[in-house]
């Protein structure tokens, strides 16, 4: 047991590696939020968005645009998972460690593809892992499936239906994993029933299957309680959670809050209303709070 621990601590450590080397420096995670508004608030995945961006999971390009739509390779999938859910402590492990597969080893994700690698979240294929290549949905449901059981095995013990007008269409392979998500809540299809697990998967999709995967696990919301003072002049807002009561802060002159799936503004923040937050990359100030309905 001590083993396994001491294992996956290296591994956790090789996913914080890779993202502090590659993490480009930019514009704050508020002004990006503020500057892509537009687009994340006319999008279906708006509020998924604006909290993957405020923790950091997800970043801009160059050209200002987030390109929610576009398809993601394997490889940044890879990224995405460390990010979200693997990410906690630093260590020099992840250049210590020959890349398991020959196609990453030159690769810009060969840390993050490792570390998952080393998790059994990653087997590769004919000893390959195609980095660059687009990613299905029913293989990210499949690497979500294993890291819920790398982290919590006991939860991914059942199954449920899979009532998908296209479940004939979900490889075998991938199957049982399908099963056991759509149990947890995190696989649900889409507005017309249809679950499409042979389709490419796009930003937005990895980032709402990734923080649901966070749900499940426990480590999506940095803290959950009831608002008990909020004082826009100083910034600040008081938040009552196991019996204490915590002072926070937000930076920037406007506060990313949403309840039931719609952007409000911090006038609906009241005295006494149940929240989640999301703290910044820093964990020191808010990037974003959902109000309880």
């Amino acid at each position: 047991m001590l083993g396994c621990l001491s294992k996956m601590k290296r591994v956790v450590s090789a996913c914080v590696i890779a993202w502090v080397v590659l993490r480009a420096p930019g514009i704050s995670r508020a002004q990006e939020l503020s500057g892509r508004a537009v687009e994340i608030r006319s999008h279906w995945a708006g509020t998924v968005i604006t909290e993957a961006i405020a923790r950091g999971l997800v970043r801009g390009y160059p050209d200002g645009s987030l390109r929610v739509d576009r398809h993601v390779t394997r490889g940044e999938f890879a990224v995405l998972i460390c990010r979200g859910i693997v990410a906690e402590e630093v260590s020099d492990w992840a250049k210590r460690v020959l890349p398991p597969f020959p196609d990453i080893r030159d690769h810009w994700a060969v840390s993050y593809i490792t570390a998952l690698a080393e998790m059994n979240v990653l087997r590769g294929d004919g000893g390959k892992v195609r980095p660059d290549e687009r990613i299905t949905r029913a293989e990210a449901m499949t690497s979500l499936d294993r890291i819920i059981e790398a982290f919590a095995g006991s939860l991914s013990n059942e199954t449920g239906a899979m009532p998908f007008a296209d479940a004939a269409s979900v490889p075998d392979w991938a199957e049982e994993s399908v099963r056991r998500l759509v149990k947890l809540g995190v696989v649900i299809g889409d507005d017309k029933g249809y679950l499409r697990p042979l389709d490419d998967v796009t930003r937005a999709e990895a980032v709402t299957l990734i923080l649901r995967t966070m749900e499940v696990l426990g480590k999506r919301w940095d803290l959950e309680g009831t608002i008990a003072g909020v004082d826009p002049l100083s910034r600040e807002m008081w938040i009552t959670s196991s019996g204490e009561t915590v002072r926070l802060r937000w930076l920037s002159d406007t506060i990313n809050v949403y309840s039931g799936g719609k952007s409000v503004g911090l006038g609906s923040v009241r005295f006494g209303c149940r929240v989640k937050v999301v703290l910044d990359g820093s964990k020191k100030t808010i990037g974003m709070i959902i109000i309880d309905k």
